[in-house]
């Protein structure tokens, strides 16, 4: 699952402070117009985060 944030830094955060963990913290990626952070909730479903940054 991905779910496209407006500021994945700070979201990252936010899902620290809920338990979370951060698995790659946000990144650029190479050829596309987005930063991605891969992370899990909890209970170790993982997920991934993106902004745009066009």
């Amino acid at each position: 699952m991905s779910v496209q944030v407006s500021d994945v830094e700070s979201a990252c955060a936010e899902i620290e402070t809920g338990g979370g963990l951060i698995r790659k913290a946000p990144g650029n990626r190479p050829g596309e117009p987005i930063k991605l952070a891969e992370l899990a909730d909890p209970e170790g479903n993982g997920f991934m985060m993106s902004e745009y940054v066009g």
